[in-house]
């Protein structure tokens, strides 16, 4: 199948999202970091951690209001 024809690396039809939406943003980090030289270990460190971040204090917030 040619471009646009849903024979892409993840076999879906064009522009459907990928199962879970998390692969698609692992490439898309990937792809930036390699674009604009980026450490991808320090990237998936800071995407880890933020995420963590927001996940507690998001879950703290909702204790305090609860």
């Amino acid at each position: 199948m040619g471009p646009g024809r849903g024979g892409g690396a993840r076999g879906g039809a064009a522009g459907a999202p990928a199962a879970g939406g998390g692969a698609a943003v692992g490439q898309q980090r990937v792809a930036l970091a390699e674009c604009f030289g980026a450490d991808n270990g320090r990237v998936a460190r800071i995407i880890l951690w933020t995420t963590a971040a927001a996940f507690f204090s998001v879950s703290g917030v909702v204790a305090l209001l609860g």
